[in-house]
């Protein structure tokens, strides 16, 4: 007779949260020093320069021996073959399982160093320091870690958790404007999607200056969407799929361009032609869309379309991770705020149509 048994596993992942924090302090040394066994430091080559080793100089002064391990910048070296280097010097330099592995820097490197600890010696202690305003809002949160292939963007990849994330917000004063830019995107999914509050604030501008307005919208960021994560971790019921919206269309523009365009970009092109389907399939009022439309365009994104052969884009987004029985789904709008119960199948027509408009709307340039 066959017999059939439940096992029962707990899961107990808490990342512990410090949103003020001076790197240069005696707090974040009391901190490592409570951490047993080997630090990796893992940043790209610009970081490395402007705070990485600087910052690895200082915890030597204060007695604690760490590693610093460099990788070319850039979302086309988020790869199998800069994971496998990384993960060779690891080996090389004995790196064991009880190391601690700290990423800092943007969502690249999050991404790229959160697989690495994910499935290094089966997963070892992993810290995150996001050191721009979208790592800051989005990579940083939720526990999804990816590289890149030549099929498409984030497709292999791991849900692992960071056991701390340390938020030092003088590393957003030597960001250039059009990392700036490139944050707000995912501000205006949040704000598109989960609060018209938000929305309302972005409306009034984001002052680089004004930090304590910075630090307010990304701690709001931060619990909404962990909000999503925490009934959701494992995209199992659909929730998680609200924060997707714009990365379906915005992903495909980022890998049909060899990642000319930056990803913050990509998702304001991405939401612009998924508000675009939300009110053509009869979800958004035209009044919400072109409020929607007026924000995004106020944050001065380059939203001209690079000239490319749609056949080529429509080949990489039926790749897509929400591709269900060889449909693309989207989470659609149906108020500023609101979104569909659901995912949608939107039938590639509405999707084409949606490119379409965006190249009228704004322009094709080559590439």
């Amino acid at each position: 007779m066959l017999e059939t048994f439940a096992l029962s596993l707990q899961r107990q992942d808490t990342t512990v949260v410090f949103l003020d924090c001076d790197l240069f302090s005696s707090q974040i040394v009391e901190d490592l020093r409570q951490i047993k066994g080997k630090f990796a430091l893992f940043c790209d080559r610009n970081v490395a320069n402007l705070i990485g080793y600087s910052w690895q100089f200082f915890l030597l002064q204060k007695g604690i021996a760490i590693e610093i391990f460099i990788f070319e910048a850039g979302e086309k070296n988020k790869n199998h073959k800069t994971k496998e280097q990384l993960e060779n010097q690891l080996f090389t330099q004995g790196f064991g399982r009880d190391s601690c592995f700290i990423a800092l820097g943007g969502g690249v490197t999050i991404d790229l160093i959160g697989f690495i600890a994910a499935t290094y010696m089966r997963g070892v202690t992993l810290l995150c320091i996001p050191t721009t305003l979208l790592a800051m809002v989005d990579a940083a949160i939720g526990g999804k870690n990816a590289i890149n292939t030549s099929y498409g963007k984030n497709l292999l990849g791991a849900l692992y958790f960071p056991h701390k994330i340390y938020y030092d917000f003088q590393c957003l004063r030597h960001l250039p404007k059009k990392e700036w830019v490139n944050a707000t995107a995912e501000m205006i999914k949040y704000a598109i999607t989960l609060s018209y509050d938000v929305f309302l604030q972005l409306e009034n501008g984001l002052d680089q200056e004004n930090i304590s307005k910075i630090m307010g919208l990304v701690k709001t960021c931060i619990h909404l969407k962990h909000q999503i994560v925490s009934c959701d971790f494992a995209e199992q019921i659909g929730t998680r799929s609200i924060l997707n919206f714009g990365h379906t269309i915005g992903h495909a523009l980022e890998k049909i361009t060899d990642f000319q365009i930056a990803h913050g970009e990509a998702v304001a092109m991405g939401m612009l032609v998924e508000s675009y389907m939300s009110w053509r399939m009869g979800f958004l009022s035209f009044t919400s869309f072109t409020k929607i439309q007026a924000l995004i365009h106020s944050y001065a994104f380059p939203l001209a379309v690079y000239d490319f052969q749609k056949e080529l884009y429509l080949e990489v987004i039926k790749k897509d991770k929400k591709v269900k029985n060889g449909v693309n789904h989207f989470v659609l709008l149906q108020e500023i705020g609101v979104v569909t119960p659901s995912t949608i199948p939107i039938p590639m027509e509405y999707i084409i149509e949606g490119l379409n408009w965006l190249e009228l709307e704004y322009g094709k340039i080559s590439y």
